[in-house]
């Protein structure tokens, strides 16, 4: 059984270990973009990782490419959260004084000075502290010397980033991709609806890795931390491992084992601290959420709506959890209309603050059924939406006086409930033994 099916079985500690000794270790753009994400301590740890496996580091062209062409924005999208969460700060410390001074004046007592007083200074000294990562903060820049996280990349890479492809061989891995989405087969058709070649990346990257991996005549390791279910295999919230599809593909073509690690695993396999493994796990891609995979051109519009934000939402980002966007996926084989759409893109110019992020979340467990989908299908004919008609969108349960919701804009004053992230992996099985 296991010879004729080795792709489905966790390799053994032996297999592990030949794994960490031996394979070729690339990164995806995202684990390099993440540098610019992570605390300095697991940056540190992460790139002494590297430096000690540098002979066998190997870069793609396509993962490379993909790093310089998203790196400023990557900056400057980091000193942008560190100013609104900075904004956020003093607006929410102003009102609270606000509040706090109310209670006093209506029953003074010097416990609520005292314990407004601490509370005060903890706010102080956390906006102080993020003042000081605000000013150390890399400034997009053409200069090397002014980026230390590109010149770490451009020195650890140097030499060992694969060649890009001649025109006709690219046109022609661009159609053999085109191919392989219409039969789904892993990696890259989970982005399918991406414009352009960006389709094209995930595919391109395996490509490359595949041809690396005959060239050389070597295992390979990917680290990535793109989650999407056209890399690993999932069943219902629950990463099982990588597709096997991707083993079977690397054992036939190249006669070489593969795996994959998210970046927390290749920390723990390589031995970094406890706490830097934590940050790797605890850092979620914003364009893989779990569950937000392969929505077709008709609900393509809510994904515009969602990047236009996810800036501003930060961190409340993360609380967008599996199960309501796994809902919205649901919708995909509804006939939406043009009138609903349209109101959904409308949304991309609303204040979507954090309270109105929970409220999303809150929505988890409501039923966005077909019967719910109908109604907002009925508007059709009705053309843009007022207030009143928006009335018409709330389903029951949210319409409910127990949830105190009488519009959509109430929404935003709901708070969810900090449930835990819905996209649980077997990390002891993906670990090698040391």
């Amino acid at each position: 059984m296991r010879k004729h099916f080795a792709a489905y079985y966790r390799p053994s500690p032996a297999e592990f270990a030949t794994l960490k000794a031996d394979a070729v270790v690339s990164l995806d753009a995202n684990v390099l973009l993440n540098f610019y994400r992570y605390s300095d301590e697991t940056r540190d740890q992460f790139a002494q990782i590297l430096e000690r496996l540098k002979s066998r580091l190997w870069l793609t062209h396509q993962a490379a490419k993909e790093f310089q062409a998203n790196r400023a924005l990557v900056i400057a999208e980091q000193r942008q959260v560190l100013v609104e969460t900075l904004k956020a700060l003093k607006e929410a410390r102003d009102q609270l004084g606000a509040k706090v001074k109310d209670i006093y004046r209506s029953s003074p007592s010097d416990e609520v000075s005292k314990r407004w007083a601490s509370v005060e200074g903890a706010l102080d000294s956390l906006t102080t502290h993020i003042e000081d990562c605000e000013k150390k903060a890399i400034l997009p820049t053409a200069d090397l010397d002014d980026d230390p996280i590109w010149r770490l990349m451009t020195d650890l890479f140097d030499g060992r980033v694969g060649d890009p492809y001649e025109p006709d061989d690219l046109q022609r891995h661009l159609e053999a991709g085109k191919t392989r989405y219409a039969k789904l087969t892993p990696p890259g058709h989970a982005d399918a609806t991406k414009t352009g070649d960006k389709p094209y990346g995930d595919w391109l990257v395996w490509r490359q890795l595949l041809d690396h991996a005959v060239a050389e005549a070597r295992p390979v390791l990917l680290v990535t931390d793109d989650r999407k279910e056209d890399w690993w295999l999932r069943v219902k919230s629950r990463t099982i491992g990588p597709r096997p599809e991707l083993i079977d593909e690397m054992a036939h073509e190249a006669g070489q084992a593969f795996y994959l690690y998210r970046p927390e695993q290749f920390l723990t396999v390589f031995e970094a601290s406890g706490e830097a493994i934590k940050e790797a796990a605890a850092l979620q891609p914003i364009d893989d959420a779990p569950g937000w995979i392969s929505m077709p051109a008709q609900v393509d519009v809510l994904g515009p709506v969602v990047a236009a934000r996810r800036l501003e939402l930060g961190p409340a980002w993360g609380t967008l959890d599996s199960a309501f966007l796994s809902s919205l996926k649901s919708l995909q084989d509804l006939n939406l209309s043009p009138s609903y759409l349209s109101a959904m893109n409308a949304m991309s110019s609303l204040d979507l603050s954090s309270s109105y992020a929970s409220a999303m979340k809150a929505m988890s467990s409501l039923d966005l059924s077909r019967q719910f989908a109908s109604t907002l299908n009925a508007l059709d004919a009705a053309g843009n939406l007022n207030p009143d008609q928006s009335q018409a969108l709330m389903p029951k349960s949210l319409a409910d006086p127990d949830h105190g919701l009488d519009s959509l804009e109430s929404a935003r004053d709901v708070v969810g409930s900090d449930d835990e992230r819905g996209d649980s992996a077997d990390d002891d099985g993906d670990q090698a033994t040391s």
